[in-house]
């Protein structure tokens, strides 16, 4: 994927940034608006700045199939021959780019475009962009009595959040999220349904009467959301610490350079005065994806939990501040954002589920023609598998 003629590509940047520095430094002197910036940027220096970011930033050189060089030389002078200005240019530079990221492996990647006529425009490679539904969060006939259900409204925190709580059979405790903002929203100033739900679910985990011996988590459709949450919600699952996996970021602009592998262990819960679940049940599908994959992926090795559903997303990087780390996500200045991710990451037993996805242990298929019925196959599988499953 980079050969040595990345040398030749060296010298071409080296000269290209001279005579750009030069014409920087000539349109500074005169007098201009916004649109007039914009629009001074060339498609020459919008292509370099994303292939040099790239070449630089991108974690998953090492097992993503895409020959970046072969990339610079097939579209350093397709975007030579745009105009900025163009609108119809623009719109073949928006087909190029989508062409380029099409096959790439990182999950979290997208292009989000800011300059006035492409702003809200996002491009996702093929694999990445997700359709969630969450409406097994509105299923309530399993619910034996009382169950929570809430949905955030709050502008601070994420809108699409919702929580599911309740009781089923009287000995199941069931708990659906949809996106990981837990720890955010108990520290916030929110006064709603939504923040009470959660703190109901900690107050029932840690130390309420609600029996939380045998525990269905569901994760699907759950999109991800804060790494803090790992330590909120998992020390409240475990009775003895656990090594969740490892991660690493590059260490330098080198394609292949990285650091160490660093472990993170997440130990018990000090303030619980209850026992862990003694069993857990974690549903999974095809839209569970970063945090939710981590978790299912962590909790998967411990003998007391059973993954149900299907194959998940394959989207287990993390996400972290661009100051801190050399890869990840980055600007090219009044036009587009290179989100991507900033961790790789790698299970307890080092295997890594980037393009992968998890595969659950009891595996559900769904006849997608049966509209009409209003069962949830994947919560009965969960639901027969607690009940059958011994102390």
């Amino acid at each position: 994927m980079f050969a040595k003629d990345i040398l030749i590509k060296k010298r071409i940047i080296k000269n290209f940034i001279i005579v750009s520095v030069i014409g920087i430094a000539l349109v500074s002197c005169g007098k201009h608006d916004d649109d007039k910036e914009i629009n001074d940027i060339s498609f020459h220096t919008i292509f370099d700045q994303f292939w040099s970011g790239m070449s630089s930033k991108y974690v998953y050189w090492y097992k993503d199939s895409l020959e970046w060089n072969r990339i610079y030389y097939e579209y350093s002078n397709k975007f030579s021959k745009l105009d900025h200005s163009n609108s119809n240019d623009r719109v073949l530079a928006i087909d190029y780019f989508q062409k380029i990221i099409s096959p790439l492996i990182d999950g979290h990647f997208y292009l989000e475009f800011h300059e006035k006529e492409l702003s809200g425009l996002r491009l996702y490679p093929k694999r990445a962009y997700l359709k969630r539904t969450n409406a097994h969060l509105l299923n309530y006939q399993y619910f034996s009595g009382n169950y929570y259900y809430a949905k955030n409204i709050e502008s601070d925190i994420d809108q699409s959040a919702q929580i599911l709580i309740g009781s089923i059979d009287d000995n199941l405790y069931y708990v659906g999220i949809n996106n990981f903002n837990i720890g955010r929203t108990l520290t916030s100033n929110l006064n709603s349904t939504f923040k009470l739900t959660c703190k109901k679910l900690i107050d029932d985990l840690t130390s309420g009467t609600v029996n939380t011996k045998k525990l269905i988590l569901d994760l699907r459709d759950n999109s991800g959301g804060d790494l803090a949450d790992l330590n909120v919600i998992m020390p409240l699952l475990l009775e003895r610490s656990l090594v969740i996996g490892s991660s690493r970021s590059k260490s330098s602009k080198d394609p292949f350079s990285y650091t160490p592998w660093i472990k993170t262990t997440i130990n018990p819960s000090p303030v619980r005065t209850k026992s862990a679940p003694e069993h857990i049940a974690v549903l999974v599908n095809k839209n569970t994806s970063s945090l939710a994959e981590i978790f299912a992926i962590s909790l998967s090795g411990l003998s007391n939990t059973n993954i149900i559903g299907e194959k998940t997303a394959g989207i287990t990087g993390i996400q972290g501040d661009s100051k801190i780390f050399l890869s990840g996500s980055f600007d090219i200045p009044n036009f587009m954002t290179v989100n991507m991710t900033s961790l790789d990451y790698r299970s307890a037993d080092n295997s890594n589920y980037e393009g992968v996805g998890l595969q659950p242990k009891t595996l559900i298929r769904i006849d997608t023609s049966d509209t009409a019925s209003n069962s949830d196959p994947y919560l009965e599988a969960a639901i027969k598998f607690l009940h059958e499953v011994k102390r």
